[in-house]
């Protein structure tokens, strides 16, 4: 369920007025069957779906640091993937390559934004 359709129900709900769904329904783009089930929720006392299951761990939390160090030197995912292998680890391929992958973007990133820093430091 969107939270801005349940954070704009639960002013309804604290104040004690029923909505008039349809109207609501036009505000947010949505179906006032989604606007009414949001509002019974929040009513209820519901914040969304149950989250019954803890989140387990990821098979690459033992490794992360390895692969980090590895990524500081340039090796490739495949590499990283038979490094870690002989290692123990019994995960997928795919697994280390979104992980190589999602690093080296997130390294990328902070890079561009120190580099937008300084040089609008020097522009000014």
């Amino acid at each position: 369920m969107r939270r801005d359709l349940r954070e704009g129900v639960t002013i309804y709900v604290t104040e004690n007025i029923k909505p008039n769904f349809a109207e609501i329904a036009r505000q947010y783009n949505v179906d006032y069957r989604t606007v009414k089930k949001a509002y019974e929720e929040v009513k209820a006392g519901l914040k969304g779906r149950p989250s019954g299951r803890p989140k387990r761990p990821s098979l690459l939390d033992p490794f992360k640091q390895t692969i980090d160090s590895k990524l500081e030197l340039n090796c490739s995912a495949a590499s990283i993937f038979k490094f870690i292998q002989k290692k123990g680890f019994t995960g997928s391929y795919t697994l280390v390559k979104d992980y190589c992958r999602q690093t080296r973007r997130e390294r990328v990133k902070n890079v561009f934004r120190i580099f937008s820093r300084v040089f609008a430091g020097r522009l000014s």
